[in-house]
């Protein structure tokens, strides 16, 4: 299963619309998961002509209430948690969303608008970044996963 991750879409506070690169990567995925800080539902509704799409809601998404702040899926196999994040800014931000979640064996996280892909402590994370110019110079950036009953690899890609 492929599928596109994004989190921080921030439209519109941020930017009026998607970047048009998005739904040239997301094009062939079978699902789409938004960690959070979508500020306006057509969004979602947008990204749903692509694929399904879960999502979270972020410490932005007011106007969005029928949204849960955090999600457990199973994915091929693979135990998934998907939460935004909140509050200030977290020096270790894995270690918060890891004990929201419990027992996962992938962490989709977003808040921090700061790309990152990797496995600690037996758990894989990822940090989609943003749609728009995030923080501390960071590019706009989306992940992509690929996700088998024996295999899970992991993609940022830079829009």
């Amino acid at each position: 299963m492929k599928i596109g991750v994004l989190s921080d879409t921030h439209i519109p506070a941020k930017t009026s619309a998607l970047p048009k690169r998005v739904y040239q990567v997301f094009q062939s995925v079978d699902m789409i998961i938004h960690a959070g800080d979508i500020e306006a539902s057509p969004v979602l509704d947008e990204l749903a002509a692509l694929a399904p799409v879960h999502a979270v809601a972020g410490n932005m998404d007011h106007e969005i209430y029928a949204l849960p702040v955090m999600r457990h899926m199973v994915i091929e196999g693979y135990r998934v948690g998907v939460m935004h994040g909140t509050g200030g800014p977290k020096p270790d931000i894995r270690s918060y969303v890891r004990k929201q979640l419990g027992e996962v064996q992938l962490i989709i996280y977003g808040h921090t608008h700061k790309a990152y892909w990797g496995q600690e402590g037996g758990i894989w994370f990822m940090n989609p970044g943003s749609t728009v110019v995030g923080t501390a110079n960071a590019k706009p950036t989306v992940g992509l996963l690929t996700i088998t009953t024996d295999n899970l690899r992991g993609e940022l890609v830079q829009l």
